[in-house]
């Protein structure tokens, strides 16, 4: 074999193990995140879910396998399902969810009515800023985190702005594997039988 024809397989070989590396490494285009309308029973999202503003989303039975995030005064309702990613949710009208597991973390703040029930969450469950009046519930969940509830507020009166009537906070029969906390609500939470692997404090100190 001819320097010649060595010297062309060498630069042969070089230019294939480079398409190579360059295919290997090149990276995965990102998927297109998914809005909740477009989404039937039992379907896996791939990706990223997306509830936009005012809008109303049911979720049953379903997987997604990225995030899941709720806008502004949308309803966002889910059972049954699986989210592989984190769950937030920023003004929300309404967050309910039952039976339904949560890989990340759950953070939810600034909304109103949230009703979580037989939810399994690998990390924390932050709820903040909530609107109480419409009834802030965590009960028969599980939750790998800290549990924490703060900053609830209160419908109050048109005859007194200083005034808070009705609304309630349940947090009940959980499983926390870290603290569980509660703090500056307007509301004083109710409910017992939570078992708390770190502290118990604030407003839940009792429960």
């Amino acid at each position: 074999m001819t320097q010649r024809h060595q010297l062309r397989t060498r630069i042969g070989f070089m230019f294939t193990l480079l398409l190579l590396l360059t295919a290997l490494w090149s990276p995965t285009p990102a998927l297109a995140a998914t809005e909740c309308a477009a989404v039937d029973e039992g379907e896996t999202v791939q990706g990223n879910l997306i509830v936009p503003d005012d809008a109303i989303c049911e979720l049953f039975g379903s997987t997604v396998t990225g995030n899941v995030t709720v806008g502004a005064n949308s309803v966002f309702v889910s059972n049954g399902s699986t989210i592989q990613g984190n769950l937030r949710a920023d003004g929300a009208g309404s967050v309910g969810l039952g039976d339904v597991v949560v890989k990340g973390k759950v953070t939810i703040s600034g909304g109103g009515q949230i009703n979580i029930d037989s939810v399994w969450v690998n990390g924390s469950l932050t709820l903040t800023g909530n609107n109480a009046s419409f009834g802030v519930t965590v009960r028969n969940s599980t939750i790998g985190g800290n549990l924490t509830v703060s900053g609830s507020t209160g419908l109050a009166l048109a005859s007194s702005a200083n005034i808070t009537t009705g609304g309630y906070i349940i947090v009940d029969n959980n499983t926390v594997g870290g603290n569980l906390a509660c703090d500056g609500n307007a509301f004083q939470p109710t409910g017992s039988g939570n078992a708390v692997s770190g502290r118990k404090t604030g407003q839940c100190a009792n429960l």
